[in-house]
């Protein structure tokens, strides 16, 4: 649920940013909001986030939640068909990678034995 915040978040900076700078708002064409239309839409911005918030902790979506983490694949890469046939994303490709290659320190075989002198 904290993504939904930074989202909204950043698409606010975004805005302002926007309506800051000169070109971008002759671009875009937008034109500086009054006191009170900046107020109405950040109150329905925050109501949005609160009524989403509330929803997602109904039973019913939660449910859905749980039902899609038992079922998506181990973090082995085991799936219900068998192992992966390749890495996806390049996170997957750097983990197998990484679980693939030999110990960095791996210990030194014993010295031959010297030979003697007679």
């Amino acid at each position: 649920q904290s993504y939904m915040l930074a989202l909204v978040a950043a698409l606010g900076a975004l805005y302002a940013l926007a309506l800051a700078v000169e070109p971008l708002r002759h671009f875009f064409e937008l034109t500086p909001l009054a006191g009170g239309q900046l107020f109405l839409s950040l109150l329905s911005a925050a109501g949005g986030l609160v009524l989403a918030s509330a929803i997602w902790r109904l039973p019913q979506i939660e449910a859905l939640e749980t039902e899609v983490q038992e079922h998506s694949p181990p973090s082995d890469g085991q799936t219900p068909a068998g192992r992966m046939p390749a890495p996806t994303t390049a996170r997957e490709a750097a983990r197998t990678a990484r679980a693939a290659a030999p110990p960095r320190h791996s210990p030194r075989p014993p010295a031959p034995p010297r030979a003697e002198e007679p």
